[in-house]
């Protein structure tokens, strides 16, 4: 058996020369930072978005209670709150 060479790296040691960054391998970004936009109305948007369905319930037996047969059509609300607050095609054309 032959020895290694002095100044040689131990058998299943890496070189120093490249740093654990350059052994990883690259991942592409699923997004570019330019690529995100805020949702419509920002936080106030994102707030109306997660309080709709508490809204839409108040509204549903509001209107039950006063007679109202279609009063499930409030549940509507929910989707296109969120279609208007989060949707990706503002501004462009």
């Amino acid at each position: 058996m032959t020895e290694p060479p002095a100044g040689a790296a131990p058998a299943g040691s890496e070189p120093d020369d490249k740093s654990a960054d350059q052994l990883a391998p690259s991942r592409p970004a699923i997004h570019a930072p330019h690529d995100r936009r805020e949702p419509l109305g920002g936080v106030i948007g994102r707030t109306v978005v997660a309080i709709m369905p508490f809204v839409a319930i108040g509204l549903f037996f509001g209107l039950r209670a006063a007679g109202v047969d279609a009063a499930w059509l409030v549940f509507l609300l929910v989707p296109i709150s969120g279609a208007i607050v989060y949707s990706d095609k503002r501004g462009r054309r």
